[in-house]
């Protein structure tokens, strides 16, 4: 922000010129601010008397009100891992919807999956939507497998695009999955339509 404060006009009339060194501070409220606080300012000449500012005219040169900007959206979308592919950076996922609990039962009754008085084994229940969507792999995209523990148990295991696409061509070419406590259900945080974000869902 810059100021200019030239000699005053006739009438103790000011002048003052303000340029922003960004358009984000040409707001609404940033100029009342301003006025707030100058109009019974006193601008000091040198180490002379003071001018009484009577009227105040703030110029705003090549200045105008930005719209707040907006973080892009992140979508989340659950399915069945069925191809990474690292060279062209595509993800292939057959889209499912996930239910824990009494909303798992109340679906898998609703799609016949079990009988009306049944409940759904483990609490959990995957609708398949039968549907397939390829979607691309943004470059900074994090992983999240699930590995173990020093006590054996499943746990989040940061990994990368290149070795999890290894290990999905590895489990559909000998059925291992190299030693991770592995799932073909993945949760994916997409921006714009890109995977930015691939995390494993476990299942009991």
């Amino acid at each position: 922000m810059q100021w200019s404060f030239p000699r005053p006009f006739a009438g103790r009339h000011v002048r003052v010129s303000v340029t922003f060194s960004s358009y984000r501070l040409a707001t609404v409220d940033s100029i009342l601010w301003l006025m707030h606080r100058l109009t019974w300012a006193r601008i000091r000449k040198g180490a002379g008397a003071a001018w009484p500012i009577g009227l105040l005219v703030v110029q705003l040169g090549a200045c105008s009100a930005a719209s707040p900007s907006t973080s892009p959206t992140t979508e989340r979308i659950f399915g069945k891992v069925t191809e990474v592919n690292s060279s062209t950076a595509i993800i292939t996922v057959n889209l499912s919807e996930f239910f824990t609990g009494d909303a798992a039962t109340e679906a898998a009754r609703r799609d016949g999956a079990i009988g009306p008085t049944d409940t759904v084994p483990n609490g959990v229940y995957i609708r398949d939507l039968h549907s397939a969507q390829s979607l691309a792999v943004v470059p900074s995209a994090t992983v999240e497998v699930l590995g173990y523990d020093a006590e054996g148990n499943p746990a989040p295991l940061p990994y990368d695009v290149p070795r999890l696409a290894a290990a999905v061509t590895a489990h559909q070419l000998t059925g291992s999955w190299s030693g991770l406590y592995w799932t073909d259900y993945f949760w994916l945080d997409t921006v714009a339509g890109n995977v930015v974000h691939i995390e494993a869902q476990y299942l009991p």
